[in-house]
This record gives C-alpha cells, structure tokens and sequence, in this order.
C-alpha cells in the first residue's frame, strides 16, 4: 500500500467506506427510536406500587433524545467521511476521536456481555424455557463483536496517528500565535458540552441524583443537576477558547467525579443504588431485577473512565499556559 503524500492510502479509502456504513447504521437506527417515540406517545407505562410510572410525554423525550444522538453521530460521521476522501486534516483527527470513542464503547460491551454471561444467566428462572446454551452463544458473539469494534477503533487511533499517514493530510503544524488545543482536550471539552446538555433532560424524567453513596432527590436533585449542567457547559466551551479557567474547572469536575464514584464504596451505598433502580424499573414496565455484579462493572467503568480524562488533563495543562502566553504577545 503506498502512503507518500502524493496518492491517498487504501486504508484511507476502506476507513471511509467503514465509517460511511457505521454511520448510515446510526442515522436508521436514530429513525427506528423515533418511531418508537412516536408510539410510546399512545402507551400508558403500568402502574407499580413502589414508583410512579414514566408518562408517556417524558417517555417520548428520552427516545427523542437519544435519537439525535444517534442521528448526530451519523451525520458527524458521513461529514468526516467527506473531509477523510478529500484529505483534510480536520476529518484525520475526527477519525481518532472515532476511534477512542469506538474503542471504549466497544471494550465497555465485551466485558458487559461477559458479566452478563456469568452472573445474568444463573438468574434466568427455570420457567422461562430459555436455553442457556443459546444464551451463552448470544453473549459471546456479542463479546466478539465488540472485540472486533475494540479492534478497530485502536487501529483508527494508531494508523492515523501514524507520519507517514499525518503527511498526506497536508502541513500539520499551526501558526506560532494560534497554538492548537491537543486533541484529547477537544475532545473531552466536547463531551463535557454534550453531557451538559443531557443532564436537563432529567428534570423531565425525575431521576434522582447520586452523592458519595446517598440517594437526592426531589428539589435538592434539580439544583444539583443544574449545578453539573452549568458546569460541564462552561468548562467545556471555555476550554474550547482556551480558557485556562475553563481548564482548572474541568479538572475539579471530572475530580468529584473520582471522588462521586469512590463514595459507592461506603456501606450500604450499593444497596440503596439497587433499591432505587429497582423502584425505577419496576415502574417503566422494565424488568426489575438487576443484578449486582452490573452495578460494580459500571462502577468499575466510570472510575477507570474518569481517571483516564482526569490523566489527559492534568498532562495536558501546558497547552494552556501555552495559549495564554500566546494571547499576551498578540
């Protein structure tokens, strides 16, 4: 495969053709939410003696929601595509993000089945007349499949990380008064926007809210929520402008975060967890058993995940300092 400057990879051109079909995936599957949507309009959520039922408004809300994330990210996809074929280093460094982003979710879903391989199957009761070899099977080919989207997504990172890759993007260094931010920041400062717009989305669902262990709710929630929503936007557009603020805000965020997810280990934290999610469940007409070793899989997840962003910050803090100083002299 040649990679000079002159002509484009072939990898290149597969890369494309791989993120073109992810991506019209997601757009349809953003459809079939909202069709889904649309229907959870004319469904009324059975009633449970231990919460009150989801209305089907806050319903079709959450469905809405997550289906322009789905349509989002396709789009954001076929535009990357676009720029990829035409070799523009913007569309490069989104393919990254690609990639760190397909690999965590996808190492996320390979462990997630694995648990509920081990520990979801013994608690399918004798009656329901499911196979647990086929259950078995299904897990596993799950599993597979996210290994091979963990696969690719660290091959995304490394190929286009790669010189000889760099070079056929054209001039990769920035004006000496216009410093870049690293693409990690960007990254992270992006899904601190997102989830900063999510977090609103829970006032409609009346969820309560998690700290250090102990369960908020009511009043007290919707001001922390608005708190975490405030803060996760203007860390995240702050760094964008290279606010070195911005920065410190950041580190102090995902540092609660850290320190949120260190509080489930106090006793009895992870009972009133299960509790609440069974209350949750059970009234949406979910199923309401959720065993446990889900819970410390997610617990084990976010608390790696935010010490990883927490690593990419602090590491990181010279592009701040080095931006400050280039808007001193301009």
């Amino acid at each position: 495969m040649s990679e000079t400057t002159g002509r484009r990879s072939a990898w290149i051109t597969l890369s494309a053709v791989i993120s073109f079909l992810g991506s019209v995936v997601a757009i349809g599957m953003g459809g079939l939410i909202v069709f889904g949507s649309i229907l959870s309009r004319n469904r009324q959520f059975p009633a449970s003696q231990t919460a009150t039922p989801m209305s089907p408004f806050a319903a079709a809300v959450m469905l809405d929601f997550i289906s322009a994330i789905y349509i989002a990210f396709g789009a954001w996809g076929i535009v990357s595509v676009v720029g990829l074929l035409r070799r523009r280093n913007w569309a490069r460094q989104c393919f990254v993000a690609f990639g760190v982003i397909l690999a965590f979710f996808s190492l996320s879903g390979a462990f997630g089945s694995i648990v509920g391989m081990l520990f979801g199957l013994p608690s399918i009761p004798p009656e329901s007349n499911i196979s647990p070899e086929l259950m078995t099977g299904a897990f596993l080919f799950i599993a597979a499949l996210a290994l091979l989207g963990f696969g690719l997504g660290i091959w995304w990172v490394v190929y286009f990380l790669r010189p000889a890759i760099r070079a056929q993007f054209g001039p990769q260094q920035p004006p000496a008064f216009a410093p870049l931010l690293p693409l990690s920041i960007r990254i992270i400062s992006w899904l601190l926007i997102v989830t900063g717009s999510m977090i609103p989305l829970q006032f409609l669902l009346s969820f309560p809210v998690f700290i250090a262990g102990f369960v908020i709710r009511g009043v007290a929630a919707r001001i922390v929520m608005s708190l975490l929503s405030v803060t996760c936007l203007a860390s995240g557009i702050g760094m964008l402008r290279k606010q070195r603020w911005a920065h410190s805000l950041a580190i102090g965020y995902f540092g609660f975060g850290l320190f949120n997810s260190m509080g489930m280990l106090v006793p009895g934290a992870m009972t009133r967890i299960r509790t609440v999610m069974y209350q949750v469940q059970a009234g949406n007409g979910f199923p309401p058993e959720i065993p446990e070793a889900f819970l410390w899989f997610g617990l084990i997840i976010g608390f790696l995940f935010t010490g990883v962003i927490l690593w990419l910050l602090i590491t990181r803090r010279r592009a701040f300092a080095a931006s400050e100083a280039s808007s001193a002299w301009s």
